[in-house]
């Protein structure tokens, strides 16, 4: 977490070293508790009340790296001391949850839009399933940010003689001149001739499985900096504004992404001049 910090100026914000002092601990309790390998610090989302902050476990304790070998694991919190499961919601309820994008307000409870019989929800009542409350929401927006912006390097991972998604021990760092085009999306391949790849059997080992983000849509939605302070190459995405992934120039081989904002996304990017991978 300290690296990323350290390495990116987030245009959202960042944590205060009160918060920083709290997240320490708490991601290595995350990790002993759970039984993970890994648990990293995936943002801060700004809340009218309270804000949220979020933690992944991406590596569980058999070394199986989410999403592609494991489930992704993410836990919530609005102090940074106690933690709960952020529990994901099905394509439904997530399209329900895109049609609110106004604040968080910081209380996982509060019901979005009218109950299903047209009445409020009682307090204390059991709220119904195909309700939108602020947890699903969170929970909505979260997998979307995973789904459409989590990077890493290209070649920073590879498929193993088992077939299972590892990191690439031959990764080295990023060529700045290649701008855009060294990231490469962290999840499942959608694209055929990187989803060929990856569902190729026998003892096949390869780094070119993962998706490109260069035909991302919108156009526009990637912007590139090199950052010559802390030599590395940084991405923003325009739609989630406040995600920012970073990887340092070869020789070095330090990379990570944060999101540091409010949580809106920017729906108007299409109307907006365009950039191109």
């Amino acid at each position: 977490m300290s690296t990323i910090l350290e390495h990116v100026s987030f245009p959202g914000g960042t944590l205060s070293v009160e918060e920083r002092s709290a997240m320490e601990p708490a991601l290595f309790q995350l990790q002993q508790g759970n039984r993970f390998k890994e648990v990293r610090f995936w943002g801060k989302i700004r809340g009218i009340e309270r804000d949220y902050y979020i933690c992944q476990g991406t590596v569980n304790e058999d070394g199986k790296v989410a999403p592609f070998d494991c489930d992704r694991a993410t836990f919530k919190s609005t102090d940074c001391i106690v933690w709960t499961p952020l529990l994901p919601v099905d394509s439904a309820m997530a399209a329900k949850c895109a049609e609110f994008n106004g604040y968080f307000s910081g209380d996982l409870s509060k019901i979005y839009g009218a109950a299903p019989d047209g009445e409020a929800t009682e307090d204390g009542a059991a709220v119904a399933d195909d309700v939108v409350t602020e947890e699903k929401r969170l929970a909505a927006f979260v997998q979307a940010v995973d789904a459409n912006c989590a990077l890493v390097p290209t070649g920073a991972y590879t498929l193993d003689a088992r077939h299972r998604v590892v990191r690439s021990n031959n990764y080295a760092g990023v060529d700045q001149a290649c701008g855009a085009s060294s990231f490469v999306h962290m999840r499942k391949p959608t694209q055929s001739d990187k989803l060929r790849v990856f569902e190729q059997k026998g003892l096949t080992q390869g780094t070119d499985f993962l998706d490109s983000i260069c035909d991302d849509e919108p156009e526009g939605c990637w912007s590139s900096q090199f950052d010559a302070a802390s030599s590395s190459l940084q991405l923003r995405h325009n739609l989630y504004a406040g995600y920012v992934a970073f990887a340092s120039v070869s020789p070095h081989n330090c990379f990570g992404s944060c999101y540091f904002g409010d949580g809106i996304v920017n729906n108007d990017l299409a109307f907006q001049l365009p950039g191109k991978c």
